[in-house]
């Protein structure tokens, strides 16, 4: 759980999914819904942050943070469920996720 300047708890569970060539493959599974929540909390743990990120990362390229899975509770309906499949631009991780 990390705090941000407001006092705001966040929490964030990830784990690895690959490694190549000294990056690593992260799926983030944020469990508050706070601006820059992945973004802050790669930094945080991997003290690097996400490639093609300017603000929080390793700035050079597209972003390579990419939701796979998006869940929306919606109160007396169905939540809505959608998945997508990574982008090319994710190519040399398309068999490791």
């Amino acid at each position: 759980m990390v705090s941000d300047e407001h006092g705001l708890a966040a929490v964030t569970r990830w784990r690895r999914l690959a490694v190549r060539d000294g990056s690593t493959l992260v799926e983030f599974q944020p469990l508050t819904g706070r601006t820059h929540q992945i973004r802050a909390h790669a930094r945080e743990a991997f003290e690097r942050g996400i490639v093609g990120d300017r603000v929080y990362g390793v700035p050079g390229g597209p972003m390579l943070l990419h939701a796979s899975r998006l869940v929306v509770p919606r109160d007396g309906k169905p939540a809505i469920d959608v998945t997508a499949p990574l982008p090319d631009y994710f190519a040399d991780w398309s068999d490791a996720a």
